[in-house]
């Protein structure tokens, strides 16, 4: 994966992104999804996080009106030529331009990636209500700084 433009980027600034994917195996038809996840690596928490982690980061998000999360979703190609379509070992780019929120928090962040085949119905565990390694917890493709520019 590249990250083009990263670095510094300022809230509600945009990134270009390209992924690339394979499979090895057959994979059954259905819905794939792409989230791009961006956590911030420091962030101070109510009750040290504890016992639940996503729950004092929210806290914290709603305390300082900033946010120190956030994902995006796409579908591969839009959607036209999903990995159940993809041959073994074939390789599919995936450029991605990902606009971050304004309210986004200052700081260092992580950015992950992961490709999820999507259900009708939504099915979390209890895990990704109330703690940050939920089911979108991806592999790290790289990192960027988030700090507002001169006029922003």
């Amino acid at each position: 994966a590249t990250i083009r433009g990263a670095g510094i980027v300022p809230p509600g600034g945009e990134l270009a992104i390209k992924l690339y994917w394979s499979r090895r195996n057959v994979l059954s038809p259905g819905t794939y999804v792409v989230s791009i996840r961006f956590d911030r690596k420091m962030v101070s928490l109510p009750f040290d996080g504890q016992p639940f982690p996503k729950l004092s980061r929210k806290l914290a998000e709603a305390l300082h009106n900033e946010r120190y999360r956030v994902r995006s979703d796409h579908m591969i190609l839009g959607g036209l030529f999903g990995p159940d379509a993809w041959g073994t070992d074939e390789m599919v780019e995936d450029d991605v331009r990902v606009q971050l929120p304004t309210d986004l928090a200052g700081g260092r962040y992580r950015v992950q990636a992961k490709m999820l085949r999507i259900a009708n119905q939504p099915n979390h565990e209890f895990r990704d209500f109330f703690y940050d390694d939920d089911v979108y917890q991806g592999v790290r493709i790289g990192e960027i700084t988030i700090e507002p520019w001169d006029g922003h």
